[in-house]
């Protein structure tokens, strides 16, 4: 007597890597040294040019629609940064901005944070590279009628943190 056959998969299920179990096998998480590839280079990217969309479009295209690198990193106390952005995005929209609402996730081991910004009628994005000391913001309006405009800013941290800092 034969044992019994497998059931026949179909040509996109075997598309799909499977484990020992002949379930799909989980997606790795991104490899660090990926994400620090990718960061590097929009460092790069972000201290070389003038066009701030590729930094954003690299981000994007291979970190930013990624949920599991997204959901990598701790949470940051957006309050020392929430007025500084807000004066950064006043200048590139040429009007006043009510922020609504900023959250913002810290990659300790990358020197990155990222996060968005929701003011009245517009959305933000930014990438603020500590180590560098340079972070970029795309912002528009949150009905996507208008173009995206890119900002670059220069910061200095402050190291060591007094105590009783937020972050």
């Amino acid at each position: 007597m034969n044992p019994p056959r497998p059931p026949r998969r179909s040509p996109l299920q075997a598309l799909f890597t499977r484990g020992s179990s002949g379930r799909p096998a989980p997606i790795a998480d991104p490899e660090d040294a990926t994400i620090g590839a990718l960061i590097a280079d929009m460092k790069q990217k972000l201290v070389e040019t003038d066009e701030f969309g590729t930094v954003m479009d690299t981000f994007f295209d291979q970190l930013g629609t990624d949920l599991r690198f997204l959901e990598r990193g701790d949470r940051v106390d957006e309050r020392p940064l929430a007025g500084v952005l807000t004066l950064v995005a006043e200048q590139m929209a040429g009007r006043h901005l009510e922020l609504m609402e900023m959250k913002l996730l810290h990659l300790q081991e990358h020197a990155l944070s990222h996060g968005l910004l929701f003011f009245e009628g517009w959305l933000g994005v930014v990438l603020v590279f500590e180590d560098i000391g340079v972070g970029v913001l795309a912002l528009g309006e949150a009905d996507l009628r208008g173009p995206t405009l890119y900002g670059r800013f220069r910061f200095v941290t402050m190291s060591p943190r007094p105590p009783g800092a937020p972050n």
